[in-house]
C-alpha cells in the first residue's frame, strides 16, 4: 500500500522535477518506508511514489518499477492477492522476475503478456496503478473495480496531473487550487461529490472501476472495465447449497486476504461482519490476531467493545481496546479534517481516523475491515422499509401523479421535513425514482432551502465521461438525471429486475466507492495502515449479486443468508444480534460541548454567503432543544467549512489573496485556467428516511 503521483507533461514544456517531487512528497503518510522517482529521457513522463512496504519488503521491490528493458514503468498503490498465481502463469509463458515476490512487477509482466483489458480481467485485489508505456508513448491510470484506493487527475495546460490524494496535485506550483463549490449541493446531498467531480475546480477522480487511456496528446479515454452486474456466476438453486457455497466463498477471501510479509490485523466492532473476518482469519493463520476496537466515554448505545472483547476472547485474539472521550475526539477534529483530503459528511471518519492512529501506534501495518457486506446481504433495515412501505406509498402517489405534483407544491417551505416529503411527492409525480442511495442528506428541496441562489455564477471545467477530451466549460448533472443514468446502466446490465438487485447495484455507483471506501482510505492511509475488504472481493460480489433476492430476504431479517453461513463459527449472540452501526455520538455533542464552536466557525466561515443562515440559525436551535434532530446538515456544513479554510487559506488569508499568492509564486509553471470558486445550484439528493 503506497502512494503515488505523476505529471504526464507537454512535449514542448518538460517536466520540473521539484514539482514531482512535491507532488510526491504530499502523500508521503501514504508511503512512510520510502520514496522513488523516475523522469523519462525527454521529460515528459514523471512518476513518483511513497512505499509502505508491506509484500516483498526487499528494496528491488521498490518504485518505480520497470520492466527488463526499461520500456515500461509503474507506479502501484495497493495489493493484488492472487499475485502468486499469477507470476507462476507468466513464469510459465517465458517471463523473467527479477524479485522474489513483488506483486508490482507482476503486474508489469501481465501488461506485457495480457495487455490491459486481460491484466484487469485477472486481477483480484485493490490497486490503483500509473503504468507508462514507451514504446506507445501511452499511460494508463487504472482504479480497481469497486473503487477501494483512490486516483484523482487534473488537467493543466497541456499537461496532465496526477495522484493518490488531491493535496497531490495541490502541491504542484502550478496548480492554483480553487474551492468548486458548484459541486457543494451533490455534496450535500450525496454526503460525498460523485465521481468524477470534487470541490476542487479542474481535479477530478476516477471512477470505480474505469482506467484513463492517456495518448502521447494527452488527451484520453475513460474505459469503463467491470460493472458488479455485468458477469454473473450460477449460484445453487437449493438454500442448503446456496449457504454452504458462500461460507466456501467467505473462507477463501479472508484467506487471500491474509497474505503479507507483516502482521495482518483486524479491526473488530463486535457487530457480524467483522466478527466473522476474525473468526476465519484465525482459521487461516491461527490464534494471536491483533483486533482492535473503539468506543466512547459518554455513549454506551455506541459501544460494542465488550461484544468486540467477547468474540476477540472466543478466537484468542490481542483485544486492543481505544476508549475516546468527548474532549480527546472533538480535539482531533481538524487532523481528521485534514486526513480527508475531500469533504465527507460522515462522522464516523472521526473514531476511524483515531482507531487508525492507535493501529499505527502498535506498528500493524495492515487490518482487515467489515465494509461491503451490508450492500451484498440485504444488511440495513431500512432497505426493508424501502422494498415495504415506502414503496406502497411511491406507487400510489405515482398513479395520482397530478395530485402528487400538487401536493409537492404546497408542502414546499421553510420546515425541513415538510420538504422532503415535497421532494418525495415531487419525484414520484415526475417519474422519478424513490431509493437514491443509503447516503442521502438532504433532497434537493431542502438543499435549496439551505443554498443561496447563484444561478448567475459561471460554469465549470465538467469531465464528459465517456469521451476523448479534457473538461470543458459546463454545468453539473442535476441530481434526477444523475441518478437516473446510474440506474439506467444497472438495468442495461440486469434487464428486469428486482428492486433490491437494483438498490444493491446503486450502491456501487456512489456510497461505497466515494464515501464507505474513501473514509476507510482516507482515515487509515493517513496514519501509514493499510485497509483490506474482504467483502468486497470481487469474486465474492458477482456470487452475491447473482443470489436471487428472494433468498436473501428470506425469514424477512436482514443479512439472513449471510447468518446462516455462518452458524457455528461465532457465537450465537453475535450472528442473531440486530445491526447495530459503527458511529459516534456527534449530535449529543451538538448540544454541548461543540455547539457553540460548530456554530461560530460556520456563521464566520468560509460557507456563510452561500448559505440561507436564518435557516441555518433555526436548524441550531431546533436541534439544541431536541426538536428535531440536525446533527447530519450540522455537520457536513461544519466538516466542509473547516476543510475549506485548511486547504485555500494560509494565517486567516482570504480565497483570493491565497489565489494572488500562488498565481505570483508560479515561475515557469503555466496556470490552469480560470474559473468561478462559486456556483452552488447544481444539484442534490438525499434518502433522508422521510417519507
Amino acid at each position: 500500500m503506497c502512494g503515488l503521483a505523476g505529471i504526464l507533461a507537454h512535449p514542448d514544456r518538460p517536466l520540473v522535477e521539484a514539482a514531482l517531487r512535491a507532488m510526491t512528497r504530499a502523500v508521503a503518510h501514504r508511503g512512510p518506508d520510502g520514496e522513488g522517482l523516475w523522469i523519462s529521457p525527454d521529460g515528459t513522463v514523471g512518476l513518483g511514489h511513497r512505499r509502505l512496504a508491506i509484500v516483498d519488503l526487499d528494496a528491488a521491490a521498490a518504485q518505480p518499477m520497470a520492466n527488463e528493458d526499461g520500456a515500461v514503468r509503474i507506479v502501484f498503490n495497493g495489493e493484488i492477492y492472487n499475485h502468486a498465481a499469477l507470476r507462476r502463469e507468466l513464469l510459465a509463458a517465458g517471463h523473467h522476475f527479477s524479485t522474489a515476490s513483488s506483486d508490482t512487477e507482476v503486474l508489469l509482466h501481465g501488461y506485457e503478456q495480457w495487455g490491459i483489458d486481460g491484466l484487469c480481467k485477472r486481477l483480484e485485489g485493490i490497486y490503483a496503478f500509473a503504468l507508462h508505456d514507451g514504446r506507445s508513448g501511452r499511460t494508463l491510470l487504472v482504479r480497481d473495480p469497486v473503487g477501494i484506493k483512490p486516483l484523482y487527475v487534473a488537467w493543466l495546460g497541456g499537461d496532465l496531473l496526477f495522484g493518490s490524494e488531491i493535496r497531490a496535485i495541490l502541491a504542484h506550483p502550478g496548480f492554483v487550487g480553487r474551492p468548486a463549490l458548484a459541486h457543494l449541493p451533490d455534496y450535500l446531498t450525496f454526503m460525498a461529490v460523485p465521481a468524477p467531480n470534487t470541490l476542487v475546480e479542474g481535479i477530478f477522480k476516477i471512477p470505480a472501476g474505469h482506467r484513463l487511456e492517456v495518448g502521447a496528446d494527452r488527451r484520453g479515454d475513460l474505459v469503463r472495465y467491470w460493472r458488479p452486474t455485468a458477469r454473473l456466476p450460477q449460484v445453487p438453486s437449493e438454500r442448503p447449497a446456496l449457504v454452504k457455497a458462500l461460507r466456501t466463498e467467505l473462507e477463501r477471501v479472508v484467506t487471500d486476504q491474509m497474505i503479507a510479509d507483516v502482521p495482518v490485523g483486524v479491526m473488530l466492532s463486535g457487530g457480524i461482519d467483522s466478527s466473522t473476518i476474525l473468526a476465519l482469519a484465525t482459521r487461516a493463520r491461527g490464534a494471536g490476531i491483533n483486533a482492535y476496537s473503539v468506543g466512547f466515554t459518554d455513549d454506551a448505545d455506541l459501544d460494542e467493545t465488550a461484544e468486540a472483547a467477547m468474540v476477540a476472547a472466543m478466537f484468542g485474539a490481542r483485544h486492543h481496546v481505544l476508549r475516546l472521550t468527548p474532549e480527546t475526539a472533538i480535539g482531533a477534529i481538524d487532523a481528521m479534517v485534514d486526513a480527508l483530503d475531500e469533504p465527507l459528511a460522515d462522522w464516523v471518519c472521526l473514531p476511524l481516523h483515531a482507531l487508525a492512529a492507535a493501529v499505527q501506534a502498535d506498528g500493524t501495518k495492515v487490518v482487515l475491515v467489515g465494509e461491503g457486506a451490508d450492500e451484498l446481504f440485504a444488511g440495513y433495515e431500512y432497505w426493508l422499509t424501502y422494498l415495504g412501505p415506502v414503496a406502497r406509498r411511491f406507487r400510489l402517489a405515482q398513479a395520482l401523479a397530478p395530485l402528487a405534483r400538487g401536493l409537492a407544491a404546497v408542502l414546499l417551505g421553510d420546515d425541513l421535513r415538510l420538504a422532503t416529503r415535497a421532494d418525495f411527492l415531487r419525484r414520484a409525480g415526475t417519474g422519478g425514482e424513490a431509493f437514491w442511495g443509503g447516503a442521502i442528506l438532504c433532497w434537493p428541496a431542502v438543499r435549496e432551502r439551505l443554498l443561496a441562489d447563484r444561478s448567475d455564477a459561471a460554469p465549470l471545467p465538467r469531465w464528459r465521461t465517456g469521451g476523448h477530451t479534457a473538461p470543458e466549460a459546463g454545468p453539473p448533472l442535476l441530481p434526477d438525471a444523475l441518478v437516473a443514468g446510474w440506474y439506467a446502466g444497472i438495468d442495461a446490465d440486469l434487464g428486469p429486475s428486482h428492486p433490491l438487485a437494483r438498490m444493491a447495484a446503486l450502491e456501487f455507483r456512489h456510497r461505497l466507492p466515494e464515501l464507505l471506501l474513501m473514509r476507510v482510505d482516507k482515515m487509515t492511509m493517513a496514519h501509514g495502515v493499510e485497509a483490506r475488504v474482504p467483502f468486497l472481493d470481487t469474486g465474492l460480489i458477482e456470487f452475491a449479486m447473482a443470489v436471487p433476492p428472494e433468498q436473501k430476504l428470506a425469514g424477512a431479517r436482514t443479512k439472513g443468508l449471510m447468518r446462516e453461513a455462518v452458524a457455528g463459527l461465532i457465537p450465537e449472540a453475535i450472528r442473531l444480534a440486530p445491526k447495530k452501526g459503527f458511529g459516534a455520538p456527534v449530535d449529543s455533542w451538538l448540544r454541548g460541548p461543540l455547539a457553540d464552536r460548530v456554530r461560530e466557525r460556520i456563521a464566520h466561515g468560509p460557507l456563510a454567503a452561500l448559505l440561507d443562515m436564518a435557516l441555518v440559525e433555526r436548524l441550531f436551535a431546533e436541534h439544541r432543544s431536541r426538536r428535531i434532530n440536525h446533527a447530519g446538515v450540522i455537520w457536513a456544513l461544519y466538516v466542509a467549512s473547516r476543510w475549506l479554510e485548511r486547504t485555500f487559506t494560509r494565517d486567516g488569508a482570504t480565497f483570493g489573496r491565497m489565489q494572488e499568492r500562488q498565481a505570483a509564486d508560479t515561475g515557469d509553471f503555466a496556470p490552469v485556467p480560470p474559473g468561478s470558486p462559486l456556483r452552488s445550484k447544481a444539484a442534490a439528493r438525499h434518502p433522508g428516511t422521510a417519507t
